[in-house]
């Protein structure tokens, strides 16, 4: 697998799942919330992204208790999923349609990559993907630590109607070392409450609509 020096062997999802991981679950609510009937979504393996499968499976879960919860369970029996993640799929797959795009695995990142993921994410269209950065800035944009996850992303930013990134403060205004997408491919940030102003009045004013749970 093609990776930064050093990237393969530094990188823990068990690791970056606990990272910050209350502002992770508040996003991931904050995400669930834009998700609407008939979706069809590209969720990609980032440990932000895994708490917006966290909350959508809550979600789920309350909807067959019946009620005015079972909205819920009507809403997700219309999305269709798509996933490199194997960590996704495990909370999606009992509520709703979920399609793994596999390729060759990767175990430190509970993922698949390569040369078959990037062929049929090619052939795919979605109404919104979520994805994660390892940094963001409004000059050097959307930026990852890995050669084939930045590729991953930068097919599904191509190929998505509405491209939602979720990122925790801490990833604004840092670069990592493989751009792949520019600021203005995005059309929504959800992030945690403390986003500095300079960056959420430079997005705004870029049309781009920020939500801080």
């Amino acid at each position: 697998i093609n990776t930064v020096s050093g990237a393969r062997e530094s990188y823990s999802f068990e690791r970056n799942e606990l990272y910050r991981s209350d502002e992770k679950v508040k996003i991931g609510e904050a995400a669930e919330a834009l998700i609407e009937e008939g979706d069809i979504l590209y969720l990609d393996s980032g440990t932000t992204v895994l708490k917006l499968c966290a909350a959508i499976a809550h979600r789920c879960a309350l909807g067959t208790s019946g009620g005015t919860e079972a909205k819920y369970a009507e809403k997700y029996a219309s999305v269709t999923v798509f996933t490199n993640s194997l960590a996704n799929l495990n909370l999606l797959k009992d509520h709703m349609n979920v399609c793994l795009i596999g390729g060759e695995y990767r175990p430190h990142r509970q993922d698949f990559c390569g040369y078959l993921t990037d062929e049929v994410i090619k052939r795919l269209h979605f109404t919104k993907c979520f994805v994660g950065a390892d940094g963001y800035s409004v000059k050097n944009g959307l930026t990852a630590s890995d050669f084939d996850t930045a590729r991953i992303n930068q097919l599904v930013v191509a190929g998505s109607d509405k491209r939602i990134l979720l990122a925790d403060t801490s990833k604004s205004g840092k670069t990592s070392v493989i751009h792949y997408a520019t600021i203005d491919s995005i059309d929504m940030l959800v992030t945690n409450k403390g986003l500095d102003g300079d960056t959420r009045a430079a997005l705004l004013k870029m049309n781009i609509n920020v939500i801080e749970a």
